[in-house]
């Protein structure tokens, strides 16, 4: 993994945001493209007015493959390079409109949102701040926390800040990572962090409704008075789904960068933004999520921890069922199963067993449930255990398919092979048993080919 890089931007109200300083590290991280992508979110909008300090939020760009670590980053997001970012704005009379203003960045593909942004916020402690010697200190700082990240000690230890130290939970238990009472940054890659109440500002049926749409992939778009907030509730409403994968999370991006205009024809995941502009721009169907704006805020029930606690279970309830699920139908007609001729029925009833909670009806909820990532990964989970394996090589299935019936089964299960391990022997019999169904529909191309030719 490459160590963090830090970049200073400076606002010109000719150019825009020009880039002035950059760690020695830069250019091992970050291409032009990446650069230019940063300059166009780097100096964020906001709905409120952002006053004389330091204001801090986070964006994304597109990672390199090539640098990407899973073991360090969230999956979905590990292409993607997170942008800790601290705006500042200062009276200088010397400077158009009396104001300079610069951001220090954090380029990134570690996913430790909360304990960057507490780096960042450390900055107002300076007693002056003048961009050249803030980043010089930033990256000094960068420097001595890169030696212990990603995080390699078995017991807790403190990172500097400008302002004291951040002390670091590295193997965090259950209760402690979902607390947000616990002074120490328990680390994880699923921006558990923040207090979840104050960060997405609803109750628990509101977060119920947020953890359904993030847990099935459906897009939600976050409408934030600054991009501090845009940035937090993204983050907390990604961390709802835990201890499952994070969906995608674009925690902040301006409406002028291209990428915003493919989320408005396409949006996935957690969208930040704090434009007034980008809920009109949206096109497609997305849940909408407003922040920061003091709207009636309903009485809460449960604390934040109490809400985290129960969508844990929750997601672990999930898990269950839908496994119960797949099993199920894998016993009745695998053949059916690998086809995708899924029975939503059987998915309901173990959502009902399960007593798993959702916002909308069980059916509608089971609808999306058969159309999520989460779905798809238990039933590849499921497909490669050793029984179900060697069910799949009991099965007389080349004169019962179609050559487009047999190409899907074929793919799918090398799907499965790629995504999961399993015994030598095993993938030999499973590999034998796959080429025979490319016979099928390889024979099939060369018919096709022959007729055409004829």
């Amino acid at each position: 993994m490459i160590h963090p890089a830090t970049l200073l931007f400076k606002f010109d109200i000719h150019e825009g945001a020009v880039l002035a300083e950059k760690s020695s590290n830069c250019d091992s991280l970050l291409n032009g493209r990446q650069i230019a992508s940063m300059k166009l979110n780097c100096f964020p909008e906001s709905i409120i007015s952002l006053q004389q300090g330091v204001h801090t939020f986070c964006f994304s760009i597109p990672g390199t493959e090539s640098h990407s670590d899973n073991q360090i980053s969230n999956r979905r997001n590990s292409s993607r390079i997170f942008c800790y970012t601290a705006f500042v704005s200062v009276k200088n009379m010397k400077c158009s409109r009396n104001f300079e203003q610069f951001s220090i960045v954090i380029a990134t593909e570690l996913s430790y949102y909360p304990l960057f942004i507490k780096l960042l916020s450390s900055i107002k402690s300076l007693p002056v701040l003048d961009p050249h010697d803030a980043f010089i200190l930033l990256t000094n700082f960068v420097e001595k926390w890169s030696r212990h990240l990603p995080f390699s000690f078995k017991s807790k230890f403190e990172l500097p800040l400008f302002d004291g130290v951040v002390p670091i939970n590295p193997k965090p238990k259950l209760t402690h990572l979902l607390s947000t009472q616990s002074r120490f940054y328990c680390a994880n890659l699923n921006f558990i962090g923040s207090d979840l109440i104050t960060d997405i500002e609803t109750d628990f049926d509101g977060a119920l409704e947020l953890w359904e749409s993030a847990i099935t992939d459906q897009p939600v778009l976050i409408e934030a008075c600054t991009p501090q907030k845009a940035t937090n509730a993204a983050f907390a409403i990604a961390s709802l789904t835990y201890p499952e994968e994070s969906p995608i999370v674009t925690p902040y991006i301006s409406v002028i960068d291209q990428r915003f205009a493919a989320l408005s024809e396409r949006p996935k995941g957690i969208i930040g933004t704090s434009n007034p502009l980008a809920e009109n721009l949206i096109k497609k169907q997305t849940k909408l999520v407003k922040i920061g704006f003091d709207l009636n805020k309903p009485s809460q029930t449960f604390n934040s921890a109490q809400i985290r606690y129960k969508l844990y279970q929750n997601t672990k309830k999930l898990r269950k069922a839908i496994t119960e699920a797949v099993d199920q139908q894998l016993a009745g007609d695998m053949l059916a199963f690998l086809l995708g001729n899924v029975n939503v029925n059987i998915v309901t009833d173990k959502l009902i067993a399960n007593e798993v909670l959702s916002a909308s009806p069980v059916v509608e909820f089971a609808a999306k449930v058969l159309k999520s990532k989460l779905f798809r990964r238990i039933c590849r989970e499921r497909l490669a255990l050793e029984e179900n394996i060697n069910r799949f090589l009991t099965l007389d299935v080349g004169d019962l398919l179609r050559p487009e019936c047999a190409r899907k089964v074929c793919v799918g299960l090398i799907h499965v092979m790629a995504g999961q391990t399993m015994s030598k022997d095993l993938e030999r019999s499973l590999k034998k048993k796959l080429r025979s169904l490319a016979s099928i529909f390889h024979s099939d191309q060369s018919s096709s080919s022959s007729s055409t030719s004829d």
